[in-house]
């Protein structure tokens, strides 16, 4: 290669690291939650520390009254009940957290070894008794078990988004969240999307995810229990129309993120408590 070809390769992956550069600027301006603090270690406080990890559509419920109606619930019972929340994953981490991404953040990096400067799972466990954790509705954006690419049988290092991966992935997850004994894990089902945001078929493929998740990979008896917010937001297959922001926007309107928000706390509570069958 002469002096001219390696000086012209140098200047296009220095403008090349730029853009990059511009755009995770570009979605920590557009995602204020985005670029955040360490999530660890987090003090520990009297009681049960709670870490709630979310993207929109979980911001939009914890609007909806999650930290309100769990002091509530302390005032009204004595119980100690903290909770904080976080984006995850976040900055430098792309804007996505479909269960390939808690994948590779948590059953392929552990200890302290990260992916993107993400904490893993061990390291949230050293510093919360629960973890909440969540997709966003594009996770029901699913294609089908025979899209280009696609091993039928699943491969759980692929992040092409298939009801077969999906499945790999999330018995992976339940694997690694059992290895935490000490640690109560909190799961929603995946957040459905708007009729017109969606098609029949991708929303029949999230309507079976979500049913997989909560009658066969849930199992009684571990630290691991199933928040069903797709059932409470889409009885009829795609998220109800005065559910959603808007018919083409998957995002959860104020008032159904407060009636999301008060069945997550009873959810929670209940399972702290031990009733939650």
């Amino acid at each position: 290669m002469t002096a001219i070809s390696i000086r012209y390769v140098k200047q296009r992956a220095r403008k090349c690291a730029g853009r990059i550069l511009r755009c995770v600027q570009g979605a920590s301006r557009r995602n204020p939650s985005y670029e955040q603090k360490p999530l660890v270690p987090a003090p520990r406080t009297v009681g049960t520390s709670i870490l709630y990890l979310h993207h929109s559509t979980g911001e939009n419920v914890w609007k909806g009254g999650v930290p309100e109606l769990l002091a509530a619930h302390n005032s009204e019972h004595g119980t100690a009940y903290s909770i904080t929340k976080a984006a995850y994953p976040h900055w430098p981490h792309s804007w996505t957290n479909d269960p390939f991404d808690y994948w590779r953040a948590w059953v392929k990096h552990r200890g302290k070894r990260r992916f993107f400067r993400q904490e893993t799972l061990d390291e949230l466990c050293a510093s919360y008794d629960v973890i909440v954790w969540k997709h966003c509705f594009t996770a029901a954006q699913i294609a089908a078990a025979d899209a280009p690419g696609a091993k039928s049988e699943g491969d759980v290092r692929s992040a092409l988004k298939t009801l077969p991966n999906f499945k790999a992935q999330y018995m992976a997850l339940r694997e690694v969240m059992r290895a935490h004994p000490d640690t109560t894990f909190v799961v929603w089902t995946v957040p459905p999307r708007a009729v017109e945001d969606t098609t029949a078929e991708e929303a029949a493929r999230a309507e079976e995810f979500a049913r997989w998740v909560r009658q066969e990979w849930d199992e009684p008896g571990d630290n691991i229990h199933v928040f069903d917010y797709y059932g409470l937001a889409a009885p009829g297959g795609v998220l109800r129309s005065d559910y959603a922001v808007a018919p083409n926007d998957s995002h959860p309107s104020e008032e159904f993120s407060r009636q999301a928000a008060a069945a997550l706390v009873a959810r929670l509570t209940a399972v702290l408590e031990g009733c939650q069958e």
